[in-house]
């Protein structure tokens, strides 16, 4: 899967995403004006104009999906600041993604030790 994939299928698990323009910084919208190549592992977000870039992951490549489910989640939590019907929408969210790593038994040790 290649990054820009990642980032829509992070993007799709929040709802308080829906309308943003997400992306990895490149030449053409960099991280930071002026553009610097050593800008890494963060991401700039604008919640007025809901847009979002990326910098390079400069970790180890096993790790870059898990840097890419962080980086969205700093914006939908960004979504959510000030907005109370958002943070609503971000708590149902987070509570499916929590029941479907429970299951029906909320006494599973991995989600709640």
């Amino acid at each position: 899967m290649n990054i820009a994939d990642l980032i829509w299928r992070e993007m799709r698990r929040w709802r308080v995403l829906d309308g943003w323009r997400i992306e990895l910084a490149s030449k053409e919208r960099p991280i930071c004006d002026p553009p610097d190549d050593r800008v890494v592992n963060q991401c700039n977000h604008n919640v007025r104009t809901k847009e979002a870039i990326i910098a390079p992951w400069d970790g180890p490549d096993e790790e870059l999906e898990n840097y890419i489910i962080h980086e969205v989640l700093h914006c939908a939590l960004a979504a959510t600041r000030g907005d109370s019907e958002a943070e609503e929408l971000m708590v149902q969210d987070l509570t499916e993604i929590v029941r479907g790593l429970a299951g029906d038994d909320w006494t599973n040790e991995w989600v709640f030790p």
